[in-house]
C-alpha cells in the first residue's frame, strides 16, 4: 500500500512550527511563504494519497471529498463562465484561467487539475522543483503522515485539518511581516491593571496593553497595541530592557553595567557588508563620556577588511615594550604641520630611491659627532653637488682628495689660493679603502708633483714674485 519515494531535507526543512533550519539568504517573509507553499503541496499529496489508498482497499473505490454541496454548486456555475487560459497545467499545478461574466467584466481566477500522473512522478517533480528553487521539502513528520494515510485513509481528514491550521498560522506570519495583519482582531490579554502611558510616542490601547507592577515598583509590560508592540522590563530605579515593534532592543542602566563571562564572549553585528557608500549605516557606534581603559592580558588581533580612520583631537602616545613594526603593502605617508622628531640609538634607512624635497624653502643642517661617509657604489654613477649660490667647505684639520682618474676644474671668475705653510697634525683614520690615512708632507709649504708634462697658458702677463730666490731646474731650459 505504500509508494516508495524519498524527499531530501532542503535548507528550509524542519519542524512545522518553524524551529528547523532556515535559509540565511532569505527574508523572514520568504521563509514563511516557502513553508506555507510546502503545506499546500502537502495537502494536495494527502488528498491524492487518500484517494489512491481508498480505491486500492479491497478493490472498492470509496471516494474522498472535502467540499460541501453548496460549494460544488457555486463552483459549477463559476466554471460555466467564459474563461481564458493564463498558464498551462503541469503534474504539480493545474492550468490557471481568468473567468469573465456575460457583460465582459472580470469574475475571478480558477485553477484546474494537474496533469494525470503517478504519485511517484508528482513526488519526483516536487523534489526537483524544490531543489532548483531552494524551497522547503517535506519534513519527516509529513512523510510519516503520508505513510499513515497509505495504511489508513480515514486519517486524511485529521491530517488535512492539522495542515490547514498550519497554513493559516503561516499566513498570519506573512501578514505580520507585510504589516497587514490586524492585531486588534486577535484575542487580547486578560487580567492585569490599567497603567497610564509613560511614553506618549508609544501607542497604548486598552485592553491590548498588559502591565504588572510589584510592590517595590518593578514593572513588566506587554503591549499588543497595533504599530506599538513591545516588551519592557523596568526596575524601580529606572533600569530598562525593551524590545519594540521596530525590532530594536534597548538596554539602559542608570549606574554600572557588568558583563562577566568565564569563557568566550561573541558579539556579531550586521548581516551584510555595505558597498562603501556614504549612505551605508554605521554598524557599531560607541559614545563614551569620559575615559576608556582596555587591558588585554594575552595577545590582541584586530583585522579590518575595508579602510580604517582614526581621529585624535588631543595628543596620541604609543608605548611599546618590545619590537614595533609598521608595514604598508603600498605607500606610507606621515604628515606633520610642525616638527617631526625621530630619536633612536641607531637609524638604518634602506630604500631604492630617496628624495628630500626642500624646494619650498628652508635649509638642511646635520650635526655629526663622528665620521660622515657617503659611498657611491656603482662605478658608472655620479656624485653631484649643484648650488645656485656659494659652496663652502671648512675643515679645521686636514683635507684629503683622492681621484682615481682625471681632475678638472673650470672657473668662470678668478682663483685665489692662500697657503700659510703651518705644519699641523692630521687625524689618522676615516679613510676609504685604497686611500692613505696621512700623506708625508715635503719641506715646502706648497708642493705640486706631476708625473708627466705640466703646461701653463694665459692670455695676459704671468708674474712670479718671491721673497727669496726663484729656482728653476731642468735638463734644458727654453725661454722665448
Amino acid at each position: 500500500m505504500t509508494d516508495s519515494f524519498e524527499f531530501g531535507r532542503g535548507r528550509g526543512s524542519g519542524t512545522r512550527d518553524g524551529s528547523g533550519e532556515t535559509d540565511l539568504d532569505k527574508t523572514r517573509k520568504e521563509v514563511f511563504e516557502d513553508k506555507k507553499k510546502n503545506e499546500e503541496e502537502f495537502q494536495n499529496l494527502v488528498i491524492e494519497k487518500a484517494k489512491k489508498a481508498a480505491s486500492d482497499t479491497d478493490g472498492v473505490k470509496k471516494g474522498f471529498s472535502t467540499y460541501t454541496k453548496e460549494f460544488l454548486e457555486e463552483e459549477r456555475a463559476f466554471q460555466a463562465l467564459e474563461k481564458r487560459l493564463v498558464s498551462e497545467a503541469t503534474v504539480l499545478e493545474g492550468a490557471v484561467y481568468h473567468h469573465f461574466n456575460a457583460d465582459g467584466s472580470f469574475a475571478g481566477i480558477s485553477q484546474g487539475e494537474p496533469l494525470e500522473s503517478t504519485f511517484a512522478e508528482r513526488a519526483a517533480a516536487l523534489k526537483a522543483r524544490n531543489a532548483a528553487s531552494g524551497a522547503n521539502t517535506l519534513s519527516k513528520e509529513q512523510q510519516r503522515d503520508l505513510e499513515r494515510i497509505s495504511n489508513d485513509p480515514s486519517l486524511a481528514n485529521e491530517i488535512l485539518e492539522k495542515s490547514k491550521k498550519e497554513s493559516e498560522r503561516l499566513g498570519k506570519k506573512i501578514a505580520q511581516e507585510d504589516g497587514t495583519f490586524d492585531f486588534n482582531k486577535t484575542k487580547p490579554f486578560e487580567g492585569g491593571t490599567i497603567q497610564p502611558s509613560e511614553a506618549p510616542e508609544n501607542k497604548v490601547k486598552y485592553p491590548y496593553n498588559w502591565t504588572q507592577v510589584t510592590s517595590a515598583g518593578h514593572k513588566l509590560e506587554f503591549n499588543n497595541t497595533e504599530e506599538s508592540e513591545r516588551i519592557r522590563i523596568l526596575n524601580k530605579n529606572g533600569n530598562l530592557i525593551q524590545m519594540d515593534e521596530k525590532n530594536d532592543t534597548y538596554l539602559k542602566s542608570k549606574n554600572d553595567t557588568y558583563i562577566l563571562s568565564d569563557h568566550n564572549l561573541v558579539i556579531q553585528i550586521g548581516s551584510e557588508v555595505g558597498n562603501g557608500d556614504e549612505g551605508d549605516p554605521d554598524r557599531v557606534v560607541l559614545h563614551v563620556i569620559g575615559n576608556v581603559h582596555m587591558y588585554v592580558e594575552g595577545d590582541m588581533h584586530t583585522e579590518v577588511e575595508g579602510n580604517r580612520y582614526d581621529t585624535v583631537n588631543g595628543n596620541w602616545q604609543q608605548t611599546c615594550g618590545g619590537v614595533m613594526t609598521t608595514r604598508a603593502e603600498e605607500n606610507l605617508a606621515i604628515t606633520s604641520k610642525n616638527t617631526m622628531r625621530l630619536t633612536s640609538n641607531s637609524y638604518i634607512n634602506k630604500t631604492t630611491f630617496l628624495l628630500n624635497d626642500l624646494s619650498e624653502g628652508g635649509s638642511v643642517k646635520e650635526n655629526v659627532k663622528g665620521n660622515y661617509e657617503v659611498k657611491i657604489q656603482k662605478p658608472t654613477a655620479t656624485f653631484s653637488v649643484k648650488s645656485d649660490g656659494d659652496v663652502r667647505i671648512q675643515s679645521n684639520m686636514c683635507r684629503y682628495d683622492f681621484i682615481g682618474r682625471n681632475y678638472m676644474t673650470e672657473v668662470r671668475g678668478k682663483v685665489r689660493t692662500q697657503v700659510e705653510g703651518n705644519d699641523l697634525e692630521c687625524i689618522n683614520g676615516g679613510a676609504f679603502e685604497g686611500m692613505v690615512n696621512i700623506a708625508p708632507f715635503p719641506n715646502s709649504s706648497y708642493d705640486i708633483t706631476v708625473t708627466g708634462n705640466t703646461s701653463l697658458s694665459n692670455s695676459g702677463n704671468y708674474n712670479i714674485s718671491a721673497g727669496g730666490n726663484v729656482n728653476i731646474a731642468g735638463t734644458e731650459i727654453y725661454l722665448n
